[in-house]
């Protein structure tokens, strides 16, 4: 059965550290933070020979991946864990990623889980990680904290957070990581929005609080507006 794995710059890691097994310092042991949900990425790396693991805090999610991988014949080792304090000790895995998970969480965390990842990497082992940027637009919820980037929202009971970043901001995060590839992404979802009603458009997306006359240029700029915008990174571990 095909599939395709989201995000596409995901498989630019895949290729790049299937070039590095030949590494004799490097094995295969890879690890995803927040591997849960419907199409898990990990089953892509479990197809092209690595040594898979992942970790999720949801434990309804780990199931719905377990149960994908099971629909194409391939068993994954997916624990409940929190990637701010990951159950493996330092330097086992040879490549880490992350893929729009820590975005739900508040920059602290984010620095703290970074941290995390690099301890459990092995010297020179890879890490791929993404960036919501400020460019995204729109963005969801508000800001408790002015400038902070943190934006809160009320989702059935809970209160979900999305943090965004300045291009900038993001390098002040790394920690010592050095960076191989930096990638920017932006996708206008113009097919999607075009379809929108005017009161979709004041009840869903346009939420700022402008004149009418206002949002209703936007309105009629909406293919153009609409965007989401994330950075992503190759990082090595030093020697």
């Amino acid at each position: 059965m095909k599939t395709v794995i989201w995000p596409a710059p995901l498989y630019s890691f895949l290729g790049y550290i299937t070039m590095k097994v030949d590494d004799p310092t490097l094995g295969k042991k890879i690890l995803d933070c927040g591997a849960g949900g419907k199409y898990p990425p990990l089953t892509l790396f479990h197809k092209h020979g690595f040594e898979t693991y992942g970790i999720d805090i949801s434990a309804e999610q780990i199931e719905k991946a377990k149960d994908f991988a099971a629909s194409q014949g391939i068993e994954l080792d997916i624990r409940e864990a929190d990637m701010r304090n990951i159950p493996f000790s330092g330097e086992y895995f040879d490549f880490c990623y992350e893929s729009f998970s820590m975005s739900h969480m508040v920059k602290a965390e984010i620095k703290q889980t970074i941290q995390e990842m690099k301890r459990v990497l092995k010297k020179c082992g890879y890490l791929f990680m993404g960036f919501i940027l400020r460019d995204t637009w729109p963005l969801k919820g508000q800001e408790r904290v002015s400038g902070s980037g943190e934006y809160w929202c009320e989702e059935e009971g809970e209160e979900p957070i999305h943090s965004v970043f300045a291009e900038e901001e993001t390098e002040g995060c790394l920690g010592g990581l050095e960076i191989v590839k930096k990638e920017i992404l932006t996708v206008s979802d113009t097919e999607r929005v075009k379809n929108v009603t005017w009161d979709e458009w004041l009840q869903n997306w346009d939420t700022d609080d402008y004149p009418e006359e206002e949002k209703r240029k936007r309105y009629e700029l909406r293919n153009r507006l609409v965007r989401y915008t994330h950075l992503f990174y190759i990082l090595r571990k030093p020697a």
